[in-house]
Parts: C-alpha cells; structure tokens; sequence
C-alpha cells in the first residue's frame, strides 16, 4: 500500500495509484482490510455558510488549510466536534495521535480563499472509542474537545435512533475527492444519496469484488450504508469523519460519519459509515448535554429553574445553559429549555 503524505499529488504518484486496486488515504491505518478504504463524487457545490457545523481537520504545522486538511468533523457542541476514529489514528502503530498533531478549522467554505469568519481551534483532548477496530473499522469514531468553546456556529444534533433510516435521502458534505484520482475539492461540495439496508450493502460488496473476498463478517451493526446501485455518487478520499445528515420535523441530524468503502461511487458498492445513533450514549457520557445544567443526562424542569436562577443572578453561568450561543444567560435560554422539555426544535 502506498500512503499519500500531503494531499497534492505528484504526477508520478498519481500514475502509480492508477495501476494499484485503489488509492490509499493518508489517513488509514495499514492494518486495515484489503481493498477498504476510507473515504465527493458526483455531488455539487454547497453554498456558503449553509454547513455552519462543518469542520475540517486540519495539520496543526501545516497553515494552508488546503494542503493540511486531512478528514472532516462535526461540531455537536460548543467545546466538541466528533469524527471518524481512523482520522486520529497514527497510521503504523494503531495509537491516537496527541492532541497537539491537529487542529480543527470552522466556518470555511473554499480552503484556498481568505474567508472573515473561519475559526481555527487547538485541541484539548482526542477521545476514541474504546472499541474502535483498525482491521474491520468498527466503532470507527471518535471524539475531539476544543481548547475553548467557540461561538457562532450552529451545532448539529445527533440522530435520535428513533427510526429506521433505509430508504430515506441522506447528505454528505466534504473537501475531499471528487474523482477517486487524488484531484481534491478546494471548496465544500454536497451529494445526496440514499440510506440502504446493511444487508443490501453487504450482497453489493459479495457480488461486486472480486479481488478480494468480502464476507458478512467484514461489517458490523455499527455501521450504515449509503448510495445508488448504480454509482456516480459517494463519500471519497479526504471525506473521512465528515457527515452523512438526515432530516425530519426537527431539523437535520447527524446519522453517519464518512469511514469506509472499495474504491468511490463504484456500480453496486456503497460507502459505509459510522452509525453514530449506536454511539449516543457514549457520546454524551463525555459531551454536556446542551440544557443539562444539573448534568443528570437529561434535560428536565430543575435545568429550567436553574436557567432562570442563572438569569436572575442566583447561579454561575456555564456553556452548557447556553442554547442560544450569545455567550450570556438571558430569557432566550430559559424558553430554549422549556421548548426542549415539551419537544419543540430548538432553532
């Protein structure tokens, strides 16, 4: 396997790629599986600003944004964003990387412009699943704590799990390939793909590969399919630990991490992806649920009262009563809990 150190490549590389099975991200362990591979193709151009929870990760020692970014990551509260376990992971020892190696970059849109409004963040602490496998990339996510809250970008909530997904229109955003060639994108780009059932995408792997042998065993419950039979649409190389999102009444949600596939937007293949749903509760067992300010895990009355006391002056103010994100205990917190406790979007 040929790892790519930085993401442009030479035209030598490159040609060497093309005669391989696939091109190996920089980002994937070498223990991994034959043939998989971490991983838009097809998709369009976003519009700016429209992902205000959209981050890239980005090489702490690298200043170009374009030349560092290495995966994607979603921010699902102030101080945390959550991406694929892969994307922290050293590439020959299956270690986390230190907390140091990265940072992680908010508000951007085009990577090689000047953008007023990107916020570009040292990180605390990495957190991976305890039970992240390199080999079959399960429990393939991980956690990233900020060095301090950042404001002004809307956090994306975590799917609630309380619906069957397959069938329904997913979105998946990144910088990554747009060709399954090396030829990544400077701007964010979209695609909207459909969610399939996991037996689905493991028949599709069976009976599409041939240079390796895939099995039932090569995927775990943990992990959600999304694309067409036919191809032309996919997560790719550079897209890792971004967001495949889904929506309803509530608003969008995040439902997947971008973490594996056999090449991108192959005929009969699907890209996999983390099924976040399996991870909630691990997730906010290190994450503050935004409203829980007596930190019970739940939202409930005594977090209004406690809002309201804060207002009044009663009681210190902390991020996690901060639902509006203006940085200060006001009324606007108060009804956001109030409209959570009765299930109301909280806009």
């Amino acid at each position: 396997m040929i790892f790519n150190a930085v993401k442009r490549w030479t035209t030598a590389i490159s040609l060497i790629l093309l005669l391989l099975p696939g091109p190996v991200p920089a980002d994937e362990a070498p223990t991994i599986l034959p043939g998989k591979t971490s991983r838009i193709v097809g998709g369009v151009e976003a519009l700016p600003g429209v992902w205000p929870w959209m981050a890239a990760v980005v090489d702490a020692d690298e200043p170009d944004p374009d030349i560092g970014q290495i995966g994607g990551a979603v921010l699902i509260h102030p101080r945390w964003v959550v991406t694929a376990g892969h994307v922290v992971t050293q590439r020959y020892n299956n270690l986390v990387v230190g907390a140091g190696s990265l940072d992680i970059l908010l508000g951007a849109h085009d990577l090689t412009a000047e953008e007023p409004n990107r916020v570009r963040s040292r990180i605390r602490t990495i957190i991976r699943h305890p039970e992240y496998n390199p080999v079959l990339l399960d429990s393939d996510i991980a956690l990233v704590e900020l060095e301090a809250p950042v404001y002004g970008f809307e956090p994306l909530p975590v799917f609630s799990g309380d619906r069957n997904l397959t069938g329904e229109l997913a979105l998946v955003i990144g910088w990554g390939d747009t060709s399954g060639f090396g030829r990544y994108s400077p701007v964010l780009m979209e695609a909207t793909l459909p969610v399939v059932s996991l037996a689905d995408c493991i028949q599709g792997f069976i009976e599409t590969v041939t240079r390796y042998p895939y099995s039932a065993e090569d995927f775990t419950e943990n992990m959600l399919c999304a694309g067409y039979a036919t191809g032309g649409r996919d997560a790719c190389f550079g897209d890792s630990g971004g967001p495949l999102m889904v929506h309803d009444a509530r608003g969008w949600e995040l439902a997947g991490l971008v973490s594996w596939g056999d090449g991108c937007a192959e005929p009969g293949l699907y890209g996999v992806y983390t099924r976040v749903g399996n991870f909630r509760d691990w997730i906010y067992s290190h994450v503050p649920v935004v409203g829980d300010l007596d930190r019970s895990g739940r939202v409930d009355l005594p977090d209004a009262v406690g809002m309201l006391q804060t207002v009044a002056g009663l009681r210190g103010f902390s991020e996690t009563g901060d639902l509006n994100l203006n940085q200060s205990p006001d009324l606007g917190d108060v009804i956001g809990i109030l409209k959570i406790l009765i299930g109301v979007p909280v806009s």
